[in-house]
């Protein structure tokens, strides 16, 4: 099991169901979802940048895929 923590949210990656694509809504903040087992709606992260948003998404997908690769 790995802890994803960004945007002062913790997340089991475990439970993550999908994980959205970055969006950039404003010039000042860019976000992205994710839907989680057993949520109805999914979490928004929101980050100061797009550059942040994308590296905290790819740091969430490389959790799931090591855990995926070796799951306990």
């Amino acid at each position: 099991m790995a802890i994803f923590e960004a945007a002062g949210i913790a997340i089991n990656t475990r439970l993550v169901a999908y994980v959205g694509p970055v969006k950039v809504p404003r010039a000042t903040s860019a976000e992205f979802s994710v839907m989680c087992s057993g949520t109805p709606l999914p979490l928004k992260l929101k980050f100061n940048s797009e550059r942040e948003a994308e590296v905290a998404r790819r740091k969430l997908l490389g959790l799931i895929d090591a855990h995926d690769a070796n799951p306990r």
